[in-house]
């Protein structure tokens, strides 16, 4: 079986997106080939499978070993070298999405007022995210020319990583992922200041400086990590008095707001980039409910601005 793990990732380096990619090759090295790599693709049965997944941890990490299995048996099977998929008649492991806590009415203004008084890349960022329901790899990956500040428009056609150490960057999600975000005044305002944020760090690293048309570089120009876009988040939520969050939350809240101020869900799913309404509407629909205080939300600041 460890042959044909190896040939599967070697077929589809090159199809597949590079963190797709490199999910799928750390559960077959670190949780597939370690206890069922020595036999047989052909010997493989369900019992197999299932104490795969019971060696992982998480219902979520176990949903996604048996999506690299399932791949790997199908890419086995076009190839003729087993017959037999044993994870047929194997329900797929379930995992219940946990909505993210957000901050109540009053902790979004907080956080809304904070982003926008202060000047530092870390409240460009949070204030970038809370506006226009960006991804975080979409906003770190984010270019200038990408932003048309005549026309409040922000294009949205790719996305970016640290994979293995290396920065990889590709399509957005998906296709509907690739599109344009209308800008209100409030998100124009903290582009143009993190453009000037940009130009003082050019100037100090001097030569250092690798220019990559970035919005949120490092120091010297690179792209920033992962972990320093959780640390400006979690600094800013701290500073404005409120509960700490992820970057991604950021996405949630804004597209909470947008539903609560009643936008059409067609218009919020377009906005996020979702490929089907039906998957804002399952990942939103408690924001529908009559009475949630969320309908509260719909101020000029956080909402009605911001569906413009």
């Amino acid at each position: 079986m460890r042959d044909a793990a190896t040939a599967w990732l070697s077929a589809y380096q090159d199809i597949y997106k590079p963190r797709t990619w490199s999910d799928h090759a750390a559960n077959l090295h670190r949780r597939i080939v370690p206890l069922i790599g020595d036999k047989q693709l052909r010997r493989v049965t369900a019992t197999d499978i299932e104490r795969v997944l019971a060696a992982v941890k998480g219902s979520r990490q176990r949903q996604k070993v048996y999506r690299t299995l399932s791949r790997l048996f199908a890419y086995a099977a076009e190839m003729g070298w087993t017959l037999v998929n044993p994870l047929h008649g194997l329900p797929a492991p379930r995992h219940r999405y946990r909505r993210p806590a957000l901050p109540s009415l009053d902790g979004l203004r907080q956080l809304y007022q904070h982003v926008l008084a202060r000047d530092d890349v870390a409240a460009n960022f949070t204030g970038l995210l809370l506006l226009t329901g960006l991804r975080p790899g979409e906003a770190a990956a984010l270019r200038w020319s990408d932003l048309d500040a005549e026309r409040r428009l922000l294009w949205v056609r790719r996305a970016g990583a640290y994979i293995d150490g290396a920065w990889r960057e590709g399509p957005p999600k998906s296709a509907a992922s690739e599109r344009i975000v209308p800008l209100n005044d409030d998100a124009l305002a903290l582009l143009e200041r993190q453009r000037r944020h940009v130009a003082r760090l050019r100037e100090r690293a001097g030569e250092r400086w690798k220019e990559r048309d970035l919005a949120f570089p490092g120091g010297r120009g690179a792209p920033v990590h992962r972990s320093v876009m959780h640390k400006w988040v979690r600094r800013v939520c701290k500073d404005a008095g409120i509960p700490s969050l992820r970057p991604h939350d950021l996405r949630h809240a804004h597209a909470s707001l947008l539903i609560a101020a009643g936008a059409p869900l067609s218009d919020v799913s377009g906005r996020l980039g979702h490929a089907r309404a039906n998957v804002t509407l399952a990942l939103y629909s408690h924001v529908l409910r009559p009475g949630s205080e969320l309908a509260a939300l719909a101020t000029a600041a956080l909402a009605g601005r911001a569906a413009e």
